[in-house]
């Protein structure tokens, strides 16, 4: 934290520099390029809407890009001409020159962590055997790409620590390419998923395949066209994408899908939002063949976050009737709100659930992070929701 707040202060108290000492004169000088103005107008239910920059949507048109050249054009000829510019760029390089690890996290008996030198564009994914194993890399994204622009999106690996499905993307775009990695053989398997976006693989205990969240191919112009439709698919190992099994598609084409595996892998979970922190929860028994999905939560009226289950039993993470979230057990076989049980209750005013950061149940514990003034607290209780 005290890094980063250096980091922070260090480049504003710099820039301010930098805006004060420029010449003003060269800011009253500034003649930006005065974008044409089309005739287009909309007839709106009798109502004429003019919309002059129309012209500005083809992004792909030659007027655009003289139009943006003559923007860039303008911009950096002033940032040039600022005398600090080159003192902010090496004081900054120092202070992000300096090596990073992330946490290690643990599949089967191999471990799997991030690393950086220092100035390298990206993370190089590493794995090991053990603690005192010699790292093998990976997946170094900075191979991808000569401006660093690819970059690691996410990472799911088996419990056994044997494949990995690793999300790739260019140049910052959402889309994203699902990649799977056989980690002890050193390989890139074959299996490559194209068009996913907000998505991660959520693998079979048996590491058969793994389910994820894609959309049709685009028509064309992926980085443009309107992405809606988003379908919950299945991939087995050693198949090809056109090949993967629809396993649910919503029928309002705006909703976002996710699927998850409890970790018996008995269950799939499925939540369906809409925006906000609202969300519908689904599941599928995966231990009977041919099961149908079942409509656990059909409301979209607060968040259902799965975290746990013991056996029949769901542990929900929740906001109904809680704006600060709490723990509820849900009987499978009775969903209804009335049956819910409250495991851990909401908090006082001043801590409440994080609810992007969750929580898990590992064993007959659950972990989960709240916010409680302004810091993040991790907490364990056991079943009954007693405080460890």
């Amino acid at each position: 934290m005290k890094l980063a707040q250096s980091v922070l202060i260090s480049a504003l108290s710099l820039s301010a520099l930098a805006l004060v000492a420029a010449d003003n004169k060269n800011m009253q000088k500034l003649d930006y390029p005065k974008p044409p103005k089309g005739d287009v107008v909309d007839d709106y239910f009798g109502t004429k809407v003019a919309d002059p920059y129309r012209w500005m949507e083809d992004l792909d048109s030659p007027q655009v890009k003289q139009w943006v050249d003559a923007e860039n054009k303008i911009t950096f000829g002033y940032l040039e001409q600022i005398p600090q510019r080159e003192q902010i760029k090496r004081r900054m390089t120092e202070l992000f020159d300096f090596e990073k690890y992330t946490v290690p996290e643990k599949h089967g008996s191999r471990y799997f962590y991030q690393h950086n030198t220092g100035l390298q564009n990206q993370n190089v994914l590493y794995w090991l055997d053990s603690l005192n194993g010699t790292p093998k890399v990976l997946l170094d994204p900075n191979t991808l790409s000569k401006d660093g622009t690819v970059a690691v999106n996410g990472m799911s690996v088996t419990d056994d620590g044997k494949y990995a499905a690793i999300a790739i993307a260019a140049a910052g775009s959402d889309w994203t390419e699902i990649h799977v990695s056989d980690v002890a053989g050193d390989k890139e398997l074959p299996d490559v998923i194209r068009w996913t976006k907000f998505s991660g693989a959520a693998w079979l205990k048996d590491d058969s395949g793994f389910f994820y969240a894609g959309y049709d191919a685009p028509s064309g112009k992926e980085m443009r066209d309107e992405t809606v439709g988003q379908k919950l698919k299945f991939h087995k190992i050693g198949t090809a994408q056109e090949q993967d099994a629809l396993v649910y598609q919503p029928e309002d084409k705006n909703v976002y899908i996710g699927g998850t595996v409890s970790d018996d892998g008995r269950y799939l979970f499925i939540t369906l939002t809409k925006g906000g922190s609202k969300n519908k929860l689904y599941f599928k028994d995966l231990s009977a063949a041919g099961s149908q999905i079942v409509k656990l939560i059909d409301a979209d009226d607060a968040l259902y976050q799965p975290i746990g289950n013991d056996g029949g039993t769901f542990y929900v993470m929740t906001t109904k009737d809680a704006s600060r979230g709490k723990i509820v057990a849900i009987d499978a076989a009775h969903p209804q709100s009335a049956a819910w049980k409250t495991v851990i209750a909401e908090g006082p005013k001043s801590e409440r659930l994080d609810l992007e950061s969750g929580g898990g149940m590992f064993g007959d514990l659950f972990a989960l992070t709240y916010l409680k003034d302004a810091h993040s607290e991790v907490r364990l209780y056991d079943l009954s929701g007693k405080l460890v």
